[in-house]
């Protein structure tokens, strides 16, 4: 087709593979924000059976609320970054 124009044509190979990283970067922290989420909704339903049992669960609680502040600022640079 005489009309057909390619991507490459366009944006620079510099700009297409910075796009690139971009959508692998964002598809890890995706990946890890969810699994966060499961982990903070799967220890949110629970009935301790003693109080050792309700500091190690809210031991875990606060580990994945941190481990997803840090994948949320991971997010946030990468749109600074991009």
């Amino acid at each position: 087709m005489a009309n057909e124009s390619l991507i490459s044509d366009i944006v620079g190979k510099s700009a297409y593979d910075q796009l690139s990283k971009l959508d692998t970067d964002l598809k890890k922290v995706q990946t890890t924000y969810l699994e966060v989420v499961k982990a903070i909704n799967a220890g949110s339903n629970f009935n301790p059976a003693n109080l050792a049992e309700l500091n190690k669960k809210t031991s875990e609680y606060q580990a994945n609320v941190k481990l997803l502040m840090e994948t949320l600022s991971d997010h946030n640079k990468l749109t600074v970054q991009y």
